[in-house]
């Protein structure tokens, strides 16, 4: 587990370098992420249940695909980081969500979100999540910090693709961290099959 740990947070660094010096491959493409959460949702649900915790995905709409340009492997980044930590601050029953929203006061934007039943975070930290090394130091937390570098990269990866981080959370009632990206308005250029949004991950750091 250590080095899985370790190896988590050297390609976080690695990703960090490369963003800063503009050296990262960052091609857009028709992106569909009501599949994209459905694989996620593939992936992750046998982790959930070996820890006895809840999960289910909830898609935007049933009238079919739900595009953004984004980048796959910067959104497959997005979404692990998300669930991990999730994971991470779920107990034992809970639950957790992952789930993509259209909204009625922003028709052009589309979220995709994870909730869960985590201890919640006081409204006064909130603001530094998503800063670099932006830990918390709350005795129900602490055991379960990470790197302090996951949500920060989230940031700046959803950035990249014009896209807006936030999260909604009170104590004691868990959270909800979402990324909202502009809905894509040409998917002519030939959008990827649902076979080749896949998560490649091979374990959660948690």
């Amino acid at each position: 587990r250590n080095a899985r740990r370790l190896r988590g947070l050297v390609d976080q660094v690695l990703d960090f370098q490369k963003l800063s010096a503009n050296r990262l491959d960052f091609d857009l493409v028709p992106l569909d992420l009501v599949a994209f959460s459905r694989l996620c949702g593939a992936y992750f649900s046998p982790t959930c249940s070996s820890k006895k915790i809840d999960f289910k995905v909830a898609q935007a709409s049933e009238e079919g695909a739900t595009y953004i340009m984004g980048n796959h492997d910067a959104l497959e980044k997005i979404a692990f980081n998300l669930l991990s930590d999730a994971l991470k601050y779920t107990p034992t029953g809970g639950s957790i969500e992952l789930g993509t929203v259209l909204s009625p006061q922003h028709p052009d934007r589309v979220k995709i979100q994870v909730r869960d039943t985590g201890p919640g975070i006081d409204p006064k930290d909130q603001n530094k999540l998503f800063m670099v090394f932006g830990q918390l130091k709350n005795a129900k937390t602490v055991k379960a910090q990470g790197s302090g570098l996951g949500l920060a990269l989230v940031k700046e990866l959803a950035e990249k693709m014009d896209g807006e981080v936030g999260v909604e959370s009170e104590i004691g009632k868990g959270s909800t961290f979402w990324v909202s990206f502009p809905l894509a308005t040409d998917v002519s250029s030939s959008p990827l099959p649902p076979e080749e949004i896949g998560v490649h991950r091979q374990d959660l750091l948690v």
